[in-house]
């Protein structure tokens, strides 16, 4: 219980609610975003340690199936940010190939070589065609890593379609593209957190396109829209905690599910038109979410070999190998990454 308490005292710390009839012109901008990215990246590494520790982590329901929700909010803000640079800075697409396809895949190497090395220093065996295939991303060296190889294929079809096409012809292909992908990974069942996370993308670019008539329509129907998306979020989640409801038919609940990361999304967007969050901490972590998001599962693995029994200690280790990690990983990320970009 310790931890919720201590992410809800972290989130609330430094917020600001608007009076009525204001609102938080700045709930997409980038001084926002980041806060949230660093509560997001904490909440994934706390979602993978209650898988571990459900007596630690009460509510272990909850955190236990809450990853793909996690993640297509941050699929959400990855949408959003890709259209809307796209439509408000010149020359983008100039740079787009250097600073984000080649710049997450020289991540995605960096994290799988980290990996490797650890597992050898661990006395781990790795074939070397496996590590080849790891270290280019062939084969995930560790399954959490499936939102990065997301990420770089829709980064590369947003790129042949924006450069190709005009705006609004890209906008129909790319969404065309995505529901496409989706149903591929459903109709030849791969890995369920893909296509569940996925429509939270979709999300994110069209509020991209249109952002300013977005967030006119909540700031006119904010009373309408808020209760009624409260409402389906806290509907949705019955499906997460494995609750229900009889007479209901199993498509309703999958559809559901499909769509539960737009309206948490949608959910998040609507709460941050009327308070703003924000602290040193959070803004910190949201710099180094990429690096949390990707190393936390390496603290895990050295918290699991050293091995550390007391729960609470494996937490608080864990958190910390992590951060430092994520720093170095950081500091030799922006190094190569500038480097590609000249």
């Amino acid at each position: 219980m310790v931890w919720y308490v201590f992410c809800f005292l972290l989130l609330f710390i430094g917020m600001r609610i608007y009076k009525i009839n204001t609102y938080n012109d700045e709930c997409l901008s980038l001084n926002q975003t980041l806060p949230i990215r660093g509560f997001l990246s904490l909440l994934i590494i706390f979602h993978h340690l209650a898988q571990r520790f459900p007596i630690l982590f009460f509510g272990y329901p909850v955190f236990q199936n809450i990853g793909f929700l996690l993640v297509g909010i941050f699929l959400f803000y990855s949408g959003y940010g890709l259209v809307y640079s796209f439509l408000s800075k010149k020359d983008y697409m100039k740079t787009f190939v250097s600073k984000r396809i080649f710049s997450l895949y020289i991540a995605l190497i960096l994290v799988s070589i980290f990996t490797i090395f650890l597992q050898i220093g661990m006395g781990e065996k790795v074939s070397f065609l496996i590590m080849i295939r790891e270290i280019l991303g062939v084969t995930l060296v560790n399954g959490t890593y499936w939102y990065i190889w997301v990420l770089f294929l829709f980064y590369i079809v947003f790129y042949l379609f924006f450069s190709s096409f005009d705006k609004k012809k890209a906008m129909i292909l790319y969404t065309f593209f995505l529901l496409f992908f989706s149903f591929f990974l459903i109709t030849y069942k791969v890995e369920g957190y893909w296509f569940l996370s996925i429509s939270g993308f979709l999300l994110g670019i069209w509020v991209g396109y249109f952002k300013e008539e977005v967030l006119s329509f909540l700031k006119k129907h904010y009373i309408f829209a808020f209760p009624n998306v409260c409402f389906i979020v806290s509907f949705s989640m019955l499906y997460v905690l494995g609750i229900k409801i009889p007479y209901i038919h199993e498509i309703f609940w999958y559809i559901v599910y499909l769509s539960f990361p737009i309206f948490i999304s949608l959910f998040l967007l609507i709460v941050l038109l009327k308070c703003k969050i924000g602290n040193s901490v959070l803004t910190l972590l949201g710099t180094y979410s990429l690096e949390i998001y990707l190393l936390h599962p390496l603290g895990i693995k050295i918290a699991n070999f050293i091995p550390i029994q007391n729960e609470t200690i494996f937490v608080l280790f864990t958190l910390g190998v992590t951060f430092f990690l994520s720093y170095l990983f950081h500091s030799l990320y922006k190094v190569l990454c500038l480097k590609i970009a000249k």
